[in-house]
């Protein structure tokens, strides 16, 4: 869906909505008229009563573009001290990229980093995470941090194998996990895959990546656990898996199996 015709979509579904007791504000936007975002010049506004809304939740919203290329790496931070930071991004043609609520723990902050894949303008979609979530906030574009090596271990799918988090190694690249070992394998065919990390010295953190760099899943604590568990299905294609600590100050042993399940006809 092209972005002036998803602008049109979310004013549609807005006027549509009728379970408030009032209707809800209709986020009407031309394209010329959404304030640019530029690398390195964060913007600070309000969000207020008066914006549009979305017609899913009645939080109310204010939307920004930036010109992007296919490659970039970018990062998107939306912070207020005042409410709920939301933040929702979406490509030229419509498609979401990324969205997020809570970035940094605690903080206020909502935030997404992606690798773009194609030229064009992107829309950045800053809201509360309820309709009563309205104030003064920063957004704010950048280039993101590191972002995945280029360089990582291979990992036989299915299998198991076990390492090491060391003081050493970098920081997740999203900026609120701790210490980070990455592991590149390949899908020949569409399947499920079960990815397990288990370790009896920290709380492990798995993060899913696809070719481009961008998430695809994440899993902290699975079964109340400290281990962590991704169930994910996927096309045939070139993956990156992610091995973290919760907290940047741990380390340890650790180990993982994958599991990979095809239909069967």
């Amino acid at each position: 869906m092209p972005t002036h015709r998803l602008l049109a979509a979310i004013a549609l579904l807005a006027c549509a909505a009728t379970a408030f007791a009032q209707p809800l504000r209709a986020p009407n936007f031309y394209l010329f008229q959404v304030p640019r975002l530029e690398a390195g010049q964060p913007v600070t506004a309000t969000l207020t009563t008066e914006a549009g809304q979305n017609f899913k939740d009645g939080s109310y919203l204010d939307v920004y573009a930036f010109a992007g290329r296919s490659g970039d790496r970018v990062s998107i931070t939306v912070t207020s001290w005042e409410f709920d930071t939301y933040l929702t991004v979406f490509d030229p043609d419509g498609y979401l990229v990324a969205l997020n609520d809570d970035y940094v723990a605690g903080e206020g902050t909502a935030g997404v980093d992606a690798t773009l894949y194609m030229d064009g303008t992107y829309l950045v979609v800053v809201s509360g995470y309820s309709q009563w979530d309205v104030g003064e906030y920063t957004v704010e574009l950048t280039a993101a941090a590191a972002g995945l090596p280029s360089e990582n271990r291979s990992i036989a799918v299915p299998g198991e194998f076990e390492s090491v988090i060391t003081a050493d190694m970098g920081l997740h690249p999203n900026g609120y996990v701790g210490r980070t070992e990455y592991f590149g394998f390949t899908v020949e065919d569409e399947s499920l895959l079960l990815i397990t990390a288990t370790s009896f010295d920290f709380d492990t953190v798995l993060t899913l990546f696809d070719e481009y760099g961008n998430e695809i899943a994440q899993n902290d604590d699975y079964d109340y656990s400290s281990d962590s568990r991704l169930a994910v299905p996927l096309a045939a294609g070139t993956y990156m898996l992610a091995v973290s600590s919760y907290y940047a100050d741990e380390y340890g042993s650790y180990a993982v199996t994958v599991e990979r399940y095809v239909q069967t006809r």
